[in-house]
């Protein structure tokens, strides 16, 4: 849980950096749309064959950091 001030943050690669690993980032278009949850699912969904295949999965909507706090 990140601190207050502190829930926005600039993420690099090098953040995610894991030996002998992938590292799979899917973006979907927009959050609350009827888009995100069907995307969402389906990586849910296949999220065995990723894991099989040593790929972490990491997802995010295309809203800024302003949508996000309005909600």
């Amino acid at each position: 849980m990140l601190g207050l001030g502190k829930e926005f943050a600039e993420v690099t690669a090098k953040d995610h950096q894991m030996e002998n690993k992938w590292m799979e980032m899917f973006w979907y278009s927009r959050d609350l749309t009827f888009v995100c949850p069907t995307e969402i699912a389906e990586f849910n969904r296949q999220f065995g064959q990723f894991r099989v295949r040593d790929a972490v999965l990491h997802d995010a909507s295309k809203d800024s950091e302003f949508v996000h706090a309005a909600w």
